[in-house]
């Protein structure tokens, strides 16, 4: 632990004991203060992690000037839920109200944000996968679209630089190219189908990032998968130029592309045609390459399992072979190629469809048995020595 830290976590120690025993000497410690040193009060009570450390900072910073009252919402957020969610004080102006809210509203954002990650470390997207964040409602948007731009979402008062910081503790399981992708993807669930206006900002969004400086297999395949995740999106939200021009480039890249290129851009011809409802062509160029290479061939039996499943739920006078059909592969995906994370499977609305089926459940007996540690996931040494020594990280 540096020195700095441990003399931070002190203080917030002592501030948390004196908000304890002693509010009325804090009162008077505030009275004889700067705003410099109010504003380093408030933040340490805050952030101490407790309700009543809090509502003691909130009281005491609720009408001081705009400074001290950025650093007592900074320490909130700190603080974690505990702090976020005290009542606030009655006299709370309606602006600083409406701040505190908006800290609330990204925490509560992030919280399912965090229940979507596999225990096993796993990441993707399957249907309704976002229900929980839709009922926020629309005004859960303006976060999920500061992850995908990973911009920062300043205090009131401050301007927006750097990354998007993120106020839940658990967040820092996902990479930012992974969290960036997931909610890319899932934002269509959020947004209404009639809701012109930030189905234009998705627009944009995906314009940003198609519009890129491009070389072979450009910019990372369109800036880390955005445009991909993105262009998927807006066609589940009835906007179909984007996907359109996404499978005429890779086409593109089949036929121009270096070999590293064109093994890439077939795998990702398979997912794109299946996630744009051309099943038919997806499951083509899939089987074109699930033998042939073998880095993603796991993943890419599992998306034909849940790519049949949904056939099955939505072609009735063929699902008693597309139901089979989905059984086998997810078959082969497990006992051929060695997909295991099962609670990611479990969770999977793609598989509903045959989740009763005793091939299902045998499926499923074999990897509880042969992977019980993936319901709790397994975290690195490496990762747990980043979690304890990193500055300013809060577990």
């Amino acid at each position: 632990m540096s020195p700095a830290r441990g003399r931070r976590e002190e203080a917030e120690a002592r501030a948390r004991e004196w908000a304890r025993t002693d509010p009325a000497g804090l009162a008077e410690l505030w009275d004889l203060l700067d705003s410099r040193g109010r504003g380093g009060l408030v933040r340490a009570l805050a952030s101490a992690g407790t309700s009543h450390a809090a509502r003691v900072a909130l009281k005491l910073g609720e009408n001081a000037e705009a400074g001290v009252f950025r650093a007592l919402l900074s320490g909130l957020a700190a603080g974690g839920k505990r702090s976020l969610f005290v009542d606030a004080p009655e006299r709370l102006s309606a602006t600083r109200k409406a701040a505190l809210a908006e800290l609330r509203l990204r925490w509560r954002v992030e919280e399912e944000l965090v229940r979507l990650k596999s225990p096993a470390g796993q990441t993707g997207h399957y249907t309704g996968q976002f229900e929980r964040v839709r009922k926020i409602g629309r005004r859960a948007l303006p976060v999920l679209f500061d992850i995908i731009r990973d911009r920062a979402h300043p205090l009131p008062g401050e301007g927006a630089s750097g990354p998007y910081v993120y106020l839940h503790p658990d967040m820092i399981r996902f990479g930012r190219r992974e969290l960036r992708n997931m909610v890319a993807i899932g934002v269509a669930e959020v947004i209404a189908r009639n809701d012109v206006e930030w189905k234009v900002n998705l627009y944009r969004l995906w314009l940003s990032y198609w519009s890129i400086k491009r070389y072979h297999y450009a910019y990372d395949y369109l800036h880390d998968g955005l445009a991909p995740n993105l262009a998927y999106a807006l066609h589940d939200l009835g906007v179909a130029d984007p996907g359109v021009r996404l499978l005429k480039y890779l086409e593109s890249e089949v036929e121009d592309g270096g070999q590293f290129d064109r093994l890439n851009a077939i795998w990702e011809l398979g997912y794109a045609n299946i996630r744009l409802g051309n099943h038919d062509e997806g499951e083509r160029w899939y089987e074109a390459i699930i033998d042939y290479w073998s880095v993603s061939r796991h993943v890419a039996a599992y998306n034909l399992a849940c790519n049949f499943s949904m056939r099955a739920m939505q072609e009735p006078r063929q699902s008693a072979r597309l139901k089979d059909l989905s059984l086998d592969w997810l078959e082969r995906a497990v006992h051929q190629y060695n997909w295991h994370d099962w609670p990611w499977m479990e969770a999977d609305g793609d598989l509903n469809f045959i989740r009763r089926e005793p091939r299902y459940q045998a499926v499923l007996a074999y990897l509880k048995k042969k992977y019980p540690d993936r319901r709790k996931g397994v975290i690195s040494k490496e990762l747990e020595d980043f979690l304890r020594d990193a500055p300013g990280v809060k577990r």
